[in-house]
């Protein structure tokens, strides 16, 4: 068939619709005017979401040893701190169920930050030369410091849809999603 005689066709068809339309009858096309150059869309397109999301609350991973300055004189002191070692984070997740064709903490990572409303990234990186102070020790005390990564923790669910239409599959989902680069910062009594 050429191009020429299939666009008079599909003019013919379609005007033929159009004039039923109008009359109010029913159409019934033959299957033999599907035609063999238009393929027919995928029915179950695969798919990967996270839902059914709530925040854990906040984290920090370190990227080096915790620092630290001991106070045991009678009165305040003041301590500053600088980042030793550089380092990275990134998502995790761990399930619940296995999920067949894998995961994709890409997903994860995204759903969660549009859920709770919050900007993470995939991968964070903690670097050196960072200071933080000065800050007053009080006496009798020990300021500790910490550079990282800060996390959000959520819980989910993680399902993947197949393809060949055989349903989902889902699994709890317990994930940790780098917010930022900064110091946490406690004291503890001597």
């Amino acid at each position: 068939m050429t191009t020429k005689t299939m666009i008079l066709r599909r003019r013919s068809t379609a005007a033929g619709v159009l004039a039923a339309a109008l009359a109010g009858a029913a159409i019934v096309l033959p299957a033999s005017s599907a035609h063999a150059d238009e393929a027919a869309p995928s029915a179950c397109p695969p798919d990967s979401y996270y839902y059914n999301i709530t925040s854990l609350g906040n984290d920090h991973v370190g990227v080096g040893p915790d620092l630290y300055v001991r106070n045991q004189n009678p009165t305040s002191t003041s301590a500053s701190f600088t980042s030793q070692v550089a380092g990275s984070v990134s998502v995790t997740a761990s399930f619940t169920t296995t999920i067949s064709g894998g995961i994709s903490l890409g997903v994860i990572n995204a759903d969660a930050s549009t859920a709770l409303g919050i900007a993470t990234s995939y991968t964070l990186t903690a670097s050196t030369g960072i200071t933080a102070g000065p800050m007053t020790v009080p006496a009798n005390k020990i300021q500790w410091a910490s550079y990282g990564v800060n996390i959000r923790k959520t819980k989910g669910t993680f399902g993947r849809e197949y393809s060949n239409c055989t349903g989902a599959t889902t699994s709890i989902t317990l994930a940790k999603h780098p917010t930022g680069v900064g110091w946490k910062l406690w004291q503890t009594s001597i």
